[in-house]
């Protein structure tokens, strides 16, 4: 169903793109909905692309009601704690990153969520390492440069 939702949406934008009927733009909840599914059914990696996808209409801009929201940043955080992959760890901190990049700055729970992560990893020693380091990062003051 979500591998679905999703191929619905992508005709949907195309269709769109090609008609430039505004009746056939995905809004925000369209995309909202898809990405929710994504994330819970078919895991953080395939949620990652429909995310990066999003950001790139929004950018170009195709489609300003694909702006990802705060939301949907921290669901995809979720999923990448939630997954028990291997990575999950560096994935989350890699993801915290581009949340920077992207203008949407982490806050609090997001730190919280990609510690989950690192402790999820069963990696020991590395895992409170990098949870070790986010703490650290999350008391460096906003204005400091390094």
């Amino acid at each position: 169903a979500s591998q679905r939702s999703r191929e619905i949406l992508v005709s949907l934008q195309e269709t769109f793109e090609r008609e430039d009927d505004p009746d056939l733009m995905p809004d925000a909840e369209s995309f909202g909905v898809v990405f929710h599914a994504v994330c819970k059914v078919e895991g953080p990696v395939i949620a990652r692309r429909v995310l990066a996808w999003m950001e790139h209409l929004f950018k170009v801009p195709k489609n300003l009601a694909a702006k990802p929201s705060r939301k949907q940043y921290i669901m995809l955080l979720e999923a990448y704690a939630n997954s028990n992959a291997e990575n999950a760890g560096i994935m989350a901190e890699g993801f915290i990153r581009h949340m920077k990049v992207a203008g949407v700055p982490p806050d609090t729970y997001c730190y919280n969520i990609a510690i989950k992560a690192w402790t999820r990893t069963k990696r020991g020693r590395e895992s409170a390492e990098h949870a070790d380091r986010i703490l650290e990062e999350m008391k460096v003051p906003k204005d400091l440069v390094t």
